[in-house]
């Protein structure tokens, strides 16, 4: 027997050692780059959606366009609701009133966090509307978008709060300071601040 040869063919086992260890390297770095990949993929999504939430907060928003007073029928000197005109602002998307949280407030008295119902006599105000060309509003579902005009109906102040238990019985009187901020779901907030008139006069409804 040629011990020689076999002693020179130990290093078939030394080889396949090697093989082992590299094709050992090859699975782990193949299960690294996929862990990597997926990671890569979960953080392109999270950053898009971060963008996009973003940019809803930047461009989008309600405006303000105008306030009017109603006063009770027997023109008492005071507003039984507070009737506010909104729109979306430019670049902004649709946007849900029924997620929106109102506060309004005058000197004294502070009502926070009203939020919509089709129905008076179940949440703090109601929504009407102006004008509405793609017909994506309605009582039940107040979705706004761009071009549409809508009223935020508050009532403010009752003298019977049995009847009307949702009034936020804030009393706005000649000369009184007042703030109404409107909260949407996504964007930019709405505020507008003021004084009422220093006379009501005979007239029914007041432009604040």
């Amino acid at each position: 027997m040629n011990y020689k040869n076999i002693y020179k063919n130990n290093r078939g086992q030394v080889g396949i050692g090697t093989l082992i260890i590299f094709i050992a390297m090859v699975l782990v770095a193949a299960i690294a780059a996929a862990v990597l990949l997926q990671t890569a993929g979960v953080l392109q999504q999270r950053a898009h959606a971060t963008g996009m939430e973003a940019t809803a907060e930047v461009t989008g928003g309600l405006a303000i366009m105008n306030i009017v007073g109603e006063r009770a029928p027997d023109n008492a000197n005071h507003f039984d609701w507070v009737n506010i005109t909104v729109r979306t602002t430019a670049g902004a998307g649709s946007i849900d009133l029924g997620e929106a949280v109102v506060t309004i407030a005058n000197r004294t008295a502070r009502a926070m966090n009203l939020r919509h119902n089709a129905t008076i006599s179940g949440g703090n105000f109601t929504i009407t509307e102006i004008r509405d060309e793609d017909e994506s509003f309605s009582p039940e579902s107040p979705v706004i978008n761009a071009g549409d005009l809508v009223t935020i109906n508050i009532r403010v102040r009752t003298d019977n709060a049995v009847l009307n238990p949702v009034s936020t019985n804030i009393t706005f009187e000649e000369r009184e300071p007042f703030k109404i901020e409107i909260i949407p779901e996504f964007g930019n907030t709405a505020f507008r601040e003021g004084t009422t008139p220093f006379s009501f006069g005979v007239n029914k409804f007041i432009a604040l």
